[in-house]
């Protein structure tokens, strides 16, 4: 899985203008900001990495009393049904958002801030997971 999930982030970032990346049968996966994921055959038909609304993450190299959070949107299309806009946090109980027949996972935002190094915003990536229940 976690050959796959470089090989995406490599394709991905090589790929740079292409918009769409296919997921295929994998749940596992990694997008970038402002790209999508295509799932072919199931309910959930796309995800798109939409916005990151907060990042006080505690930088790297820096002792804080709270690890801090982060919020993203992301956007779930379905074979069946109207687009579904959800708000997911690295910390806390909206790291596992649930929807109509399935539940969504955040593993991972990158990059993770460093102490007193600015990054570009368009550099993001989120790494997601997603289960569907069983029909």
């Amino acid at each position: 899985m976690k050959a796959f999930c470089l090989s995406l982030l490599i394709f991905t970032i090589i790929a740079g203008a292409n918009m769409t990346v296919n997921a295929q049968d994998e749940k596992s996966f990694v997008v970038g900001i402002g790209k999508e994921v295509d799932f072919s055959g199931k309910r959930v038909t796309k995800v798109k990495f939409l916005e990151v609304t907060e990042d006080s993450r505690c930088p790297e190299g820096v002792d804080c009393f709270w690890a801090g959070n982060a919020r993203l949107k992301i956007e779930l299309s379905f074979s069946d049904d109207e687009p579904v806009t959800l708000e997911m946090d690295t910390n806390g109980p909206n790291s596992t958002v649930k929807f109509e027949g399935g539940t969504v996972s955040l593993i991972k935002l990158d990059p993770y801030p460093k102490n007193n190094v600015e990054f570009d915003r368009s550099a993001y990536k989120v790494s997601l997971k997603i289960e569907e229940a069983d029909h």
